[in-house]
């Protein structure tokens, strides 16, 4: 049974004095539907004060509802949400996010699917202001939805009344309540175990049980914290009894060195497996903001050399000497975003495969003879390096470059020339034909 009572013996719905024992508060509930529902939500079989017994060959008989989930593999349906991150994180940025992506029932990140829900934002962080201009960045003049309806700076608390809120949830039936943020809703200390079990298990399990709703609570983490962490719920701040009730747990991050990315960690699903931590790009502008799904760490590491390879190839297939940025982004757009082939193209110039003619433009130095699924791959280069920084290979005249009269062959897996763009610049053609041997 849950904590009906003070430890005065009072009930702490409506103060009716005398409650000592189990049967008193048992006898006290089925007199007073009032404190019953407030309790239990409309699940009145939980009052039940018997312990009934299931043997596991009937548990596993029993036709019970599948799992639903709102966001495919991440957040499950009709369940209590952690959305963590430090100051800066883009955490409102995200909650935003996951609101546009419910709401139309499209993918979150542009990569997992979300089920078309009503969405319910109270928002005590930002204020009108900020969110409108959040949200019209965010759908970039598309068509806004009628099913996101935010309440700024609500005067609620969930561990006093929510009966508000019910009234709310009982207009938009399984709706995902997201709130920004838990500590301004939260009337109680977020580090007593005993309170913050009390506002999970007394307010806001009623509601998700009676209305279907699920919630998003977004949440701060301890400062100080960080790398070297053996497990990232601990970062959460408050009890553990925060995270021991969530359902599932997100962890936003935004590194020190590309202000343009977030990383999200998925620390804790109870209804599955943990999706493995993956990389988010941002690309903004004054009226645009968009988030992109990149991959996991180990995806986003090789996402340079894919997109460099997926290059190379397309280059071959087209006969393409010299390209533009715009061409190879255009197609390869399907598999790649602009950033990644930008990542590409500078892994391929560092390589040595390619080389920067001008702005926007780039010219094979390396050009693959045969497809790349065949064993008998190799390159040939069909031209030197321009010489920019260097006399030494312009025929006396400074930036004439001298190209190879003779194509010099060289087995693909020994073709790496990964030396600098610095350094290969300054190599005159005997050089570079003698690295190649």
């Amino acid at each position: 049974m849950p904590y009906i009572t003070n430890s005065d013996g009072t009930c702490r719905k409506c103060g009716e004095s005398g409650l000592f024992t189990q049967k008193m508060r048992s006898d006290h509930l089925n007199a007073s539907p009032d404190c019953k529902k407030h309790f239990y939500g409309s699940s009145s079989s939980s009052c039940s004060e018997s312990l009934e017994l299931i043997s596991a060959k009937e548990l596993c008989q029993k036709e019970l509802p599948p799992l639903v989930w709102l966001i495919a593999n991440l957040i499950p349906s009709k369940g209590v949400v952690f959305l963590g991150g430090k100051r800066g994180s883009m955490k409102t940025w995200v909650a935003l996010e996951l609101a546009k992506a419910i709401s139309e029932g499209g993918k979150l990140f542009g990569h997992f699917q979300a089920s078309k829900l009503d969405v319910i934002f109270l928002d005590s962080e930002n204020g009108e202001t900020q969110i409108q201009r959040r949200l019209r960045m965010l759908f970039g003049g598309a068509a806004l939805p009628d099913n996101i309806h935010f309440c700024f700076f609500p005067k609620i608390r969930l561990d006093e009344d929510a009966s508000e809120l019910e009234e709310i949830l009982d207009e938009h039936p399984n709706a995902v309540v997201i709130v920004d943020s838990f500590r301004r809703v939260l009337g109680v200390d977020e580090n007593d175990a005993r309170a913050v079990n009390d506002v999970f298990v007394q307010k806001i399990r009623p509601l998700i049980e009676g209305y279907g709703a699920t919630f998003i609570l977004l949440h701060h983490l301890r400062k100080g914290m960080g790398r070297g962490v053996s497990d990232h719920l601990d970062e959460m701040r408050g009890s553990s009894e925060l995270v021991n009730y969530a359902d599932a747990v997100l962890l936003i991050e935004r590194p020190r060195s590309d202000s343009k990315s977030i990383i999200m960690r998925h620390a804790k699903s109870r209804t599955g497996l943990e999706h493995a931590p993956c990389k988010i790009e941002t690309q903004s502008d004054d009226e645009h903001f968009q988030f992109s799904f990149v991959g996991s760490f180990e995806d986003a590491i090789n996402q340079p050399e894919k997109a460099g390879e997926a290059v190379l190839k397309w280059a071959y297939e087209k006969s393409k000497v010299e390209f533009q940025t715009g061409e190879v982004t255009a197609a390869l757009g399907a598999d790649f975003n602009p950033k990644s082939i930008s990542r590409g193209l500078k892994w391929l110039t560092e390589k040595g495969q390619i080389y920067k003619a001008k702005k926007g433009s780039y010219r094979i130095i390396s050009k693959v003879l045969t497809d790349f699924g065949q064993t008998d791959t190799s390159i040939k280069l069909v031209s030197s390096v321009p010489n920019e920084q260097s006399q030494d290979n312009t025929n006396g005249q400074n930036g004439q470059t001298t190209s190879c009269k003779e194509p010099i062959s060289i087995p693909y897996e020994d073709s790496s020339l990964s030396f600098s763009s610095d350094k290969r610049d300054k190599l005159n053609r005997d050089s570079l034909v003698s690295q190649a041997r």
